[in-house]
């Protein structure tokens, strides 16, 4: 298993081009995103390609003809180089789980991998696993309804999690004597914001909402800027639940060792409230998976 981004040794060109291509105002050419997410996957040697594609107010992608049109070129460039590939379009109009920021994110991996995950997490898991599984000629002859069981299962009976602990280790990360991933920081929950309104969640803009987790640390607004990996956000209510005036809808997250200026965490929580949409009727629910092209 392999975790890596761009490297002189990976894909060189790439940078350079991703260079040209904010000074030239290309960075959104679906041909050029395609050709830079693909070099990478094609240079690392993969025999089969499985990529999610996000879609959504939070993605790149801000509508769905645009994520099949990058999906669709992505494909092609896996063909024309031998290589089988599949896309899987999922939704980003809202966070993935109940949580956005570094360590908060971890922790709601480690829930997954022992079997204790969202159900949306482990939906979009499940699709990205089986296609790869399939394309890799390692399904056993099984039907997709039994790999897809199958697979689940393995999120709950400790394999997956084993093969999480492996990956601590290679990285250098380390784990407790109970086998828990021991982190850098301790996030610790420091507001909650509440609802103005009474009603459902219609729903969330995810570019606010990343927006806000990087005032609070979690990300860098300038290259000077130092990440606290503690930070983040954890969601008490998404697109489609009920709320009452004044129950929280979100609590803002620090890491032990943050010094946040106290008006950062207040323009944090007028994004949040931006961003959540509250009425009256119940919205229909958005599938997590939206297509998969092949």
């Amino acid at each position: 298993m392999v975790i890596s981004g761009q490297t002189p040794d990976l894909a060189p060109a790439d940078k350079i081009l991703y260079s040209l291509r904010d000074v030239t105002g290309t960075v959104d050419s679906i041909p050029l995103i395609a050709s830079s997410i693909m070099s990478k996957k094609i240079a690392g040697g993969a025999k089969v390609i499985v990529l999610d594609v996000t879609c959504g107010s939070g993605a790149f992608m801000k509508d769905f003809k645009m994520a099949k049109e990058l999906a669709e070129a992505m494909i092609k460039i896996g063909k024309l180089a031998g290589r089988k590939t599949v896309a899987v379009i999922t939704d980003m109009d809202q966070p993935l789980g109940r949580f956005c920021g570094n360590i908060l994110e971890m922790q709601e991996v480690f829930d997954t991998v022992t079997g204790k995950g969202e159900e949306d997490v482990i939906e979009v898991v499940t699709e990205l696993a089986f296609h790869l599984i399939t394309l890799a000629g390692k399904d056993a002859g099984m039907s997709p309804e039994v790999l897809r069981e199958e697979i689940r299962a393995r999120l709950k009976d400790g394999s997956c999690y084993e093969k999480f602990k492996s990956l601590i280790r290679s990285q250098g990360g380390e784990l407790s004597p109970s086998g828990n991933p021991v982190y850098v920081d301790k996030p610790f929950d420091c507001m909650h914001v509440n609802s103005p309104d009474a009603g459902y969640v219609q729903g969330m803009r995810a570019d606010l909402i990343g927006q806000a987790s990087v005032l609070l640390g979690a990300g860098r607004l300038a290259k000077t800027d130092k990440i606290d990996y503690g930070a983040g956000i954890g969601f008490f209510v998404k697109t489609g639940d009920r709320v009452e005036r004044g129950d929280s809808l979100c609590a803002l997250y620090q890491g032990e060792n943050s010094n946040l200026p106290e008006e950062r965490l207040f323009d944090a929580m007028d994004l949040i409230l931006e961003a959540y949409e509250i009425g009256p009727e119940k919205p229909e629910k958005k599938p997590a998976i939206l297509d998969v092209i092949t």
